[in-house]
């Protein structure tokens, strides 16, 4: 797995590996924002199913007396306009996140497809003779956006999930020990046994499509 992340980290410079580490800064927060919409809406649940809680929990007690509120239900309006303003916030900012994400991961991946399409048109015209035009042509359109999109760019939010599911995880742990360790380890055993099962299966249909896509581009080609 560092092997892999190594060779990947190649793909970039300096000056990228820093957006890479804009990018990872910036999933930290939307992961945060996705916890915390998650977790208000509980709490406003039961604000709203009864609105008795607000004088029986210490924290919503405290802010009714503080912000002077005259009643539960304006203080159930502030909790309505506070709760949609919260996801406004949060759906704005993953937007933004989505989209500095892709522009970074796809810049790059068109300035290796064109860097690679240069480097094959500098080879020399027995460099062609020998190799597989098709194959050539696979690796430009084919195997660089598998690389960034198929790998990278799914990395990232598979990376972006994961952190959101920890943050989760730690809001259940506070609120519900020994349920949530039996559902980890129920869903964790689950997710072992799927990837233990068809993780060699699915590395021989890669490379199987790899095969099929190149002799694909060959025939059309030839044709």
């Amino acid at each position: 797995m560092g092997a892999t992340v190594n060779k990947l980290l190649m793909l970039f410079n300096k000056r990228e590996k820093k957006k890479l580490f804009t990018i990872f800064i910036m999933m930290i927060f939307a992961a945060l924002f996705e916890t915390l919409g998650i977790g208000l809406i509980v709490p406003f649940v039961g604000i709203a199913t009864n609105p008795s809680i607000i004088q029986e929990q210490e924290i919503l007690a405290i802010i009714f007396k503080s912000l002077h509120f005259q009643s539960t239900n304006t203080f159930l309006i502030f909790s309505v306009i506070l709760l949609i303003l919260i996801f406004v916030i949060k759906n704005l900012y993953l937007l933004l996140f989505l989209y500095v994400q892709n522009k970074i991961i796809l810049n790059q991946q068109i300035k290796l497809s064109r860097t690679l399409f240069k480097e094959y048109l500098s080879k020399p015209y027995k460099y062609h003779l020998q190799k597989n035009s098709a194959n050539l042509l696979r690796n430009v359109n084919e195997e660089v956006p598998k690389v960034f999109q198929g790998i990278i760019l799914c990395g990232f939010q598979l990376l972006t999930e994961s952190l959101v599911i920890f943050c989760i995880f730690v809001l259940l742990l506070i609120n519900s020990f020994v349920a949530t360790i039996v559902a980890s380890i129920l869903l964790g055993g689950g997710i072992f046994l799927f990837n233990r099962i068809f993780r060699k299966k699915l590395s021989k249909l890669g490379k199987k499509h790899q095969l099929v896509s190149g002799l694909m581009i060959k025939w059309v080609n030839q044709g």
